[in-house]
């Protein structure tokens, strides 16, 4: 990667092998395109309610030789942690938006990003933390009438349709987190997927259940323990004991699957039915 801002000389030269001396030479020199000048980014008010408050995206001060500017407006979803667009790429500096809900788990806060192109395509972001609070929970025939608020796009403007299919996906596919345990205690990602159960585990260093689930994650040195055991006490947390050998507990089906069907296990290299199946598997 070549850091951008500097010129670098590029030269050929020709070498007389009879004499040992450069006989002839060409070079050409590079500017590396930098990307824009950091200028300041703002969102306006840096406290809201979702779905009500309309947030104001205010990028100034950028520079750069390569005129003109492009700035595009997004946000960090919660639950998938990507990009979503709010408004494309454009020479206009600012925006409006609603927003949705930040995590309850991380304090309502949801990340608002800036990026800013020139126009060679060198690009810079900024954030802003904000902070987007829940609101009255919609009923049925609310969400289904904002959602349907998408489907006579014609008189929207390509920013105002991005807009409302992203908050439109938000209520699809939001869920209730209000009873969900502390996922950080348990080592696991934030409730986001799937009501009041936290997500996986927080990385690939920690072993237990691969999904959505409430069980804890545990670092493999944890997992070393195998001490002969009387009795559970003998054994380091969350290892049981069983036949006398401390040993990780038996996966669970969520919510045990609700008393609407029967919780099996599967190896996932042969494809059949195993009797028992346990966290660090």
């Amino acid at each position: 990667t070549l850091l951008g801002g500097y010129t670098l000389t590029f030269t050929l030269s020709c070498i007389s092998a009879l004499h040992d001396e450069v006989v002839a030479s060409s070079s050409v020199s590079v500017i590396i395109n930098s990307s824009p000048k950091p200028g300041t980014f703002s969102v306006s008010p840096s406290v809201g309610t979702e779905l009500k408050d309309m947030f104001l995206f205010n990028a100034e001060l950028w520079m750069d030789v390569d005129l003109p500017l492009y700035y595009q407006f997004a946000y960090v979803s919660s639950t998938t942690e990507s990009l979503v667009v709010l408004q494309s790429r454009s020479v206009v500096s600012y925006g409006r938006s609603q927003l949705p809900a930040g995590l309850d788990s991380n304090n309502n806060e949801v990340m608002i990003a800036a990026q800013i192109f020139d126009e060679l395509n060198a690009n810079t972001s900024a954030s802003f933390i904000a902070t987007v609070r829940r609101g009255p929970t919609l009923t049925l025939i609310e969400m289904q009438k904002f959602i349907s608020s998408t489907a006579n796009q014609s008189f929207y403007s390509v920013n105002e349709i991005k807009v409302l299919n992203a908050l439109s996906l938000y209520l699809m596919n939001s869920v209730d987190c209000s009873l969900a345990p502390n996922c950080s205690e348990l080592n696991r990602k934030n409730c986001a997927s799937t009501a009041n159960t936290c997500g996986g585990c927080k990385s690939k260093d920690y072993i237990g259940d691969s999904f959505d689930n409430n069980s804890p994650c545990f670092l493999p040195d944890v997992a070393s323990n195998t001490t002969i055991c009387g009795s559970s006490f003998d054994c380091i947390y969350p290892r049981v004991c069983f036949n006398h050998s401390c040993v990780f507990p038996s996966k669970n089906c969520s919510n045990q699957c609700n008393g609407h069907g029967r919780c099996s296990f599967k190896d996932i290299n042969t494809g059949l039915l195993v009797p028992d199946c346990r966290i660090n598997d």
